[in-house]
């Protein structure tokens, strides 16, 4: 084990004629690296900045959203955002849906999937802007029965209610 000639910490090293326990502290002693003090503000320091000067703050951002440049690119990022959501619920739809129908047992792509409502009630549930969740919910509370689309059809032209 040797000592750090500068921090005099103990360090193992492979080299014999080692010196210091790292670049750092060699750099440091032989004055290439400076220490760096920095500036020790009150916390609400950023807070206090802006609220002194938030009109002009609001003024130079408005302008800088007004650039075609930014608005180009903020509308390519909304746009790969909503992409991204929307094969997200599709995804998770092909997974709610993704169960042999109730009457024939047959086990269909999810597309050709119908949700049957047994108690009247009707209606189609809305996947946007609700969590997978809220819909499983929903499913459980209606009664839901997942029938093919053939099967679904004949139980509304029979007027089966089952």
């Amino acid at each position: 084990m040797k000592e750090c000639k500068h921090c005099s910490t103990l360090f193992h090293s492979d080299q014999p004629h080692a010196l210091y326990c790292s670049k750092t502290c060699k750099q440091r002693e032989s004055g290439q690296r400076k220490y760096k003090r920095r500036i020790q503000r009150e916390p609400t320091y950023n807070k206090k900045r802006y609220l002194a000067n938030r009109e002009s703050i609001l003024a130079k951002a408005k302008i800088y959203r007004q650039r075609p440049e930014v608005k180009a690119r903020a509308k390519l990022r909304q746009a790969e955002y909503e992409e991204t959501k929307r094969l997200i619920r599709v995804q998770w739809r092909a997974e709610i849906k993704n169960h042999p129908c109730a009457d024939c047992g047959i086990k269909y792509p999810h597309p050709a999937m119908d949700w049957h409502h047994p108690n009247g009630d009707g209606g189609k549930f809305k996947f946007n802007r609700r969590s997978k969740a809220d819909v499983l919910k929903e499913i459980e509370e209606k009664n839901c029965v997942l029938l093919c689309a053939n099967c679904h059809r004949l139980r509304h032209a029979r007027g089966l209610q089952q």
